[in-house]
């Protein structure tokens, strides 16, 4: 069952055992396909080993069932800017921000995104 294979992967991931965790937890993903924190925490394994893009896409299916979830929203940008996807990152943000007018946060980090790409532009 799921959970035995859930439970395995967090023990190897404690212990370090990074790509044990990923076998586990792609087991326990093919049991059970929608539930949210596998993936979510397949995500964080693949985030410790420098793999980026394979985890903004996992992060990207669990944003797919809960766009409302503001701190899905800040992983999403936060790998997509790690993995050098810096239209990406700012899509994300850019997104949020126009469905979220209210965040003042949000949009703040927006504009010092922009701020900074105009700058590195500027310099020879």
């Amino acid at each position: 069952d799921k959970d035995y294979w859930w439970w395995r992967a967090i023990a190897h991931e404690a212990k370090g055992e990074l790509n044990s965790a990923i076998i586990d937890y792609r087991q326990a993903l093919e049991i059970e396909p929608r539930l949210l924190g596998i993936p979510f925490n397949l995500a964080n394994v693949y985030e410790r080993q420098g793999k980026f893009r394979e985890a903004l896409d996992l992060i990207e299916r669990i944003r797919a069932e809960d766009k409302g979830a503001r701190d899905l929203m800040v992983t999403a940008y936060q790998l997509a800017a790690k993995a050098g996807m810096l239209e990406k990152a700012r899509g994300t943000l850019s997104d949020w921000v126009a469905d979220h007018p209210t965040d003042t946060d949000a949009r703040k980090v927006l504009e010092d995104f922009d701020h900074a790409r105009r700058e590195g532009a500027s310099k020879p």
